[in-house]
């Protein structure tokens, strides 16, 4: 947090401005960390927007002290004792396609003296001062850009924080309430070639061009009644805890059917005899079958990426398009 602090302030100084997809990218690759570092999204925030507009606060009016000591938090667990060894860039298994991770291994722990240099950095920059440094096509379609990407991105903090205490809370409660499984082993892998398509990827998620389905063996002692993933649903793959050691994110594209969702009963499939229950995720990005057989994985259900990035990807076409390519905005 200190550095970027830094680089925003520079920004502000050398009067450097950002095009619509830089800002984009910067702000998907913020949000896609685990926890989300809610004082530089907020920071980032006010670049989008014109310089007449409202200020966005580092601090969010009426903030609990949890809530405002995360707001100087840079996306690692928070830990008061010494630092633990540093995760392996790559994850057995797969190579990391997180894009929060794009700049290799980094703590698994940061300590209290970093938090306190992080608040000292990012309180002196002046979020009235970051207003207006997006440029684009149009003055009228960046604002209108600026405006609803901020109220988007004001939301899915305040899911992105519930979704990082909920984390935070005892792997047990989340089993009992279907939220994480673990101690699945993978049955099989297959990474492919991802067909070409004209659809367009919003910046700071262009994947690659591989992508990988992955078939998980769940545990026979394990309710499936109780699993509440279901296909569709994103989810964060890790060895032992997303906090600490998070592979990738993914989408469940299939997982067993209870018999309250209107399904077939436990270890069915319509029309089909019992089978082992299973759950598939697919992730983009190529996945080493042999090394992800060995040992175990967990799976916790993740924040819904695909709303915010259909909602943002919408507000950057707006942005990006000629005016006889769009319906006007006034």
């Amino acid at each position: 947090p200190a550095q970027y602090a830094e680089a925003l302030s520079l920004c502000t100084q050398l009067g450097i401005s950002l095009d619509v997809n830089s800002y984009t990218k910067l702000l998907v690759l913020l949000t896609s960390r685990v926890p989300v570092p809610t004082g530089m999204v907020r920071l980032t925030l006010n670049l989008g927007t014109p310089k007449d507009s409202q200020v966005i606060p580092l601090i969010p009016p009426n903030a609990t002290d949890e809530e405002e000591r995360a707001v100087f938090e840079d996306g690692e667990v928070i830990a008061e004792g010494p630092a633990e060894k540093p995760v392996d860039d790559v994850a057995p298994g797969a190579l990391r396609n997180t894009p929060a991770k794009e700049c290799g291994a980094q703590p698994s722990v940061k300590d209290a003296a970093e938090v306190k240099d992080a608040r000292a950095a990012m309180t002196k920059v002046q979020p009235a001062d970051l207003r207006g440094h997006v440029k684009g096509r149009s003055p009228k379609a960046v604002a209108y850009f600026g405006h609803f990407a901020t109220l988007l991105h004001l939301e899915v903090l305040v899911e992105l924080q519930a979704l990082k205490r909920r984390l935070m809370r005892p792997f047990e409660d989340l089993k009992r309430f279907g939220w994480a499984i673990e101690k699945l082993q993978v049955k099989s892998a297959d990474t492919r070639n991802k067909a070409k398509g004209k659809n367009a990827q919003l910046p700071g998620r262009e994947s690659g061009s591989k992508t990988s389905r992955i078939v998980f063996s769940i545990p026979e002692d394990l309710d499936v009644a109780n699993i509440r993933l279901r296909p569709g649903d994103s989810v964060l793959v890790s060895r032992t805890s997303p906090l600490k050691d998070l592979l990738c994110e993914g989408l469940i594209a299939d997982a067993p059917v209870s018999e309250d969702d209107g399904g077939p009963m436990k270890g069915m499939q319509k029309g089909k005899a019992p089978q082992e229950q299973r759950i598939v995720v697919t992730i983009d990005g190529p996945f080493d079958e042999k090394a992800g057989k060995e040992g175990t994985w967990r799976l916790d259900k993740g924040a819904n990426r695909t709303s915010y990035e259909r909602q943002f990807l919408a507000l950057v076409r707006l942005a990006t398009s000629k005016e006889d390519k769009r319906i006007p905005l006034w």
